[in-house]
């Protein structure tokens, strides 16, 4: 959390990946279907701020996107990127900026933006999901050195019909 009042939202970063932290595989989930994964996200993150990639938000189906009933935010390099519904910012300062009244935001991928808001040292919080399976897969989860985090929650949801893993 941070220390003082007035130094902005809490930045809480959200993902889920496999026990070698696979994350993404050719633009899509790695393998895992996850509905208790996906209900938990939307109770989160609905009615909130939340901040991705431009490459994550073209991940989501088309149906989905931009996500419903939340601030969607895209951080990108691409000044020709403006797909309607949505913030597009070039710049991370200035999107800090934009959402500094914020209570929180959530940062949801891709493993680029959580690269660099954990590198920036900006996330507050993570809400992980640790799917039990091994799969293939091209982009990674970031390494965290859980030295420095304090662990507050911990569930498991066991593998059932519309789950298809732990």
């Amino acid at each position: 959390m941070k220390i003082q009042e007035n130094q902005g939202p809490v930045v809480k970063m959200i993902g889920a990946h496999g026990l070698r932290g696979e994350f993404g595989n050719k633009n899509d989930l790695p393998g895992w279907k996850l509905s208790a994964d996906f209900q938990h996200f939307k109770n989160l993150t609905t009615g909130q701020v939340v901040v991705m990639g431009e490459k994550c938000f073209l991940s989501l189906p088309e149906k989905f996107r931009p996500l419903p009933n939340r601030q969607n935010v895209v951080l990108t390099l691409d000044t020709n990127f403006k797909p309607d519904g949505v913030l597009v910012f070039n710049n991370l300062d200035t999107l800090l900026e934009s959402f500094k009244n914020e209570e929180s935001i959530w940062v949801i991928g891709g493993a680029g933006m959580y690269k660099t808001f954990l590198n920036k040292g900006l996330i507050d919080e993570i809400y992980e999901t640790v799917v039990e399976g091994e799969f293939e897969a091209d982009v990674f989860f970031p390494e965290i050195d859980y030295s420095k985090w304090q662990l507050i929650r911990e569930t498991k949801k066991e593998k059932d019909e519309k789950n298809s893993h732990n």
